[in-house]
């Protein structure tokens, strides 16, 4: 499990990383417009969702409540890309606005933790602990 999450999560950073430049380019600048720059960039995410959903998902059943928390997820990611287009075309740098929107691990912890109830052992709940201490310390000083 623990080589999956490494392998999973770590190739989504690189994702991300290199995500934000090509998102910065797009949505800021004198010829970039925000808003086109976000519709291209949901385009681009609706592309690789409908290709996994076609040729990688069994469709074993249709849920209702997957729909629902789908929509609601990605109507909440929508909200979010467009702030960071909006903070990209006003010429805030990717290098502060990232780490700053990333301290969204820190609301995902504790979410999972209180809504999910995803607690860790001891041990594991001490590398939480340090680990959500140390982004949000990243955050607070990129933005001074």
């Amino acid at each position: 499990m623990m080589k999956q999450a490494l392998l999973y999560g770590l190739t989504a950073a690189v994702c991300f990383g290199v995500n934000a430049i090509f998102y910065k380019l797009a949505t800021s600048g004198k010829s970039a417009d925000p808003y086109l720059g976000m519709l291209l960039y949901c385009f681009g995410i609706f592309a690789i969702g409908l290709l996994a959903y076609l040729f990688l998902s069994t469709r074993s059943s249709f849920n209702w409540a997957c729909v629902g928390y789908g929509l609601a997820a990605g109507l909440i990611w929508g909200v979010g890309a467009l702030l960071v287009a909006l903070g990209f075309s006003k010429g805030v740098p990717a290098s502060l606005m990232v780490p700053l929107y990333s301290t969204n691990a820190l609301i995902t912890v504790l979410l999972g933790i209180f809504c999910l109830k995803e607690i860790p052992d001891t041990t594991g709940m001490i590398k939480l602990i340090i680990g959500t201490v140390l982004i949000v310390i990243g955050g607070i000083i990129v933005s001074i």
